[in-house]
């Protein structure tokens, strides 16, 4: 039994309102982590600001960025984390071209093993109910990300996912699969407490 447990998913499963719900039902039991500045935004900012990263120089950068953020996890802890940044990042390149991105792939599938084991859940939802959050989302004026709109483009959506999986298998093998699509917050949070990987941490 790990001391980290990782949930994970793409937008709209309903990953973070389970971390969330489950460390406020279980107080004082789990550090909740989850990092809104991650590499992937850092990357995007030098993007969006036409810093251009030489392609010798992006593996370099990539390596350093996973090496420093394991370093967050070699803790003692009882942590719920939410994402892993760089599973989602290597999906997100396999999906734009396994070809182009070959060399990048194979470096960061190597680097993932470096973060130490962890008790893996993924969450998931049908495309429905995805769009429905995204509308609820919407309409509460919270921010829509330029990741949360890539929702409706769904064959590009569903391929990051199918390698994302891929990715945390890979990773963790033992992971289990939850599916909100049919579950209220509050089941899926009765369901968890009652899990042995979080009843017994």
């Amino acid at each position: 039994m790990a001391l980290i447990k990782l949930f994970s998913g793409m937008d709209f499963s309903g990953k973070s309102t389970t971390v969330q719900n489950l460390s406020i039902e279980m107080p004082g039991k789990f550090k909740c982590q989850q990092k809104f500045i991650t590499p992937i935004q850092t990357l995007q900012e030098m993007i969006d600001n036409n810093i251009w990263i030489p392609r010798k120089d992006f593996i370099p950068l990539l390596q350093e960025m996973v090496l420093t953020d394991v370093q967050d996890y070699c803790q003692k802890d009882l942590i719920l984390q939410d994402t892993l940044w760089v599973i989602k990042f290597t999906a997100k390149l396999l999906t734009d071209g396994k070809n182009i991105y070959e060399t990048e792939i194979t470096k960061l599938l190597s680097l993932i093993k470096n973060y130490p084991d962890m008790d893996s859940f993924y969450v998931t939802a049908s495309m429905e109910k995805r769009k429905e959050r995204y509308q609820k989302r919407l309409l509460s004026g919270e921010r829509i990300s330029r990741s949360d709109r890539l929702l409706f483009s769904e064959n590009m959506f569903e391929e990051i996912e199918k390698y994302y999986k891929e990715i945390i298998f890979f990773r963790f093998p033992d992971t289990k699969i939850i599916d909100t699509t049919n579950q209220s917050p509050s089941q899926i949070v009765e369901n968890l407490k009652n899990d042995a990987l979080i009843k017994y941490s």
